[in-house]
């Protein structure tokens, strides 16, 4: 599949939205209690994130240590239409897939830069990842699992500023349909490159979908707390 060059930065904003949305309807049933905190503290905790979407399509990924040996991951891809009608827009989704784990083993993430990095400075990272993912036809309701494989790549991002967030991270297991959440306190410096990020997916070992100039990031913690609830 290859994307167009028309990009589109709240494109992958939505899509992190849309997830967050559709986990947070699924454990509503749910009962949610505290679980553990991953030790996710200091300086050597990263996190890169890259997205990019068109007119047609949208694909994420991302790659976030816990600070425990475990890393949050996740990567996404859609191709849709969207039907401009007469006071209404509709978006038909053809195809998606999903792939996200809390607590990856099977990992890998290196970058350059570290907390209190000054402003005025340039930064690069890559990650990849690998686990189950579930792959959505939606035209004939098609449910397939399968092995997804991730590569990003963000170089010489240059948006560089400091963070303090306190959130609440949300995400389901797409074979198993459990429901995993996260209150998440950090603190430090992110740069972003508008279009520095790159972006290829596999699926059972075949290449399919891919990106670059991309929206591409990179951020390093100086503070970084994990609680997982369930």
């Amino acid at each position: 599949m290859q994307n167009t060059e028309k990009q589109r930065e709240d494109s992958g904003k939505a899509q992190i939205a849309l997830l967050v949305a559709l986990a947070l309807a699924a454990g509503a049933g749910g009962v949610w209690s505290e679980l553990q905190a991953a030790p996710g503290t200091g300086d050597g905790v990263t996190e890169i994130d890259v997205a990019y979407g068109t007119d047609t399509n949208s694909i994420y990924g991302s790659v976030s240590p816990n600070g425990d040996g475990t890393a949050t991951v996740s990567a996404f891809h859609s191709d849709f239409v969207i039907f401009q009608l007469p006071g209404l827009i509709v978006q038909q989704t053809f195809d998606s897939l999903w792939a996200y784990d809390p607590a990856n083993t099977n990992f890998s993430q290196t970058v350059n830069i570290k907390p209190g990095a000054s402003a005025n400075r340039t930064a690069s990272g890559t990650a990849s990842a690998t686990l189950a993912g579930l792959l959505i036809e939606n035209t004939t309701g098609t449910f397939t699992p399968v092995l997804v494989s991730f590569q990003l790549g963000v170089d010489n991002a240059d948006e560089a500023s400091a963070f303090n967030n306190h959130t609440l991270n949300v995400g389901t297991d797409p074979i198993t349909g459990k429901v995993t959440a996260s209150r998440v306190v950090s603190s430090g410096v992110a740069v972003l490159g508008p279009t520095a990020g790159s972006i290829s997916i596999s699926v059972d070992g075949e290449v399919y979908a891919s990106a670059s100039g991309a929206i591409g990031q990179v951020q390093a913690f100086s503070n970084h707390s994990v609680t997982r609830i369930q």
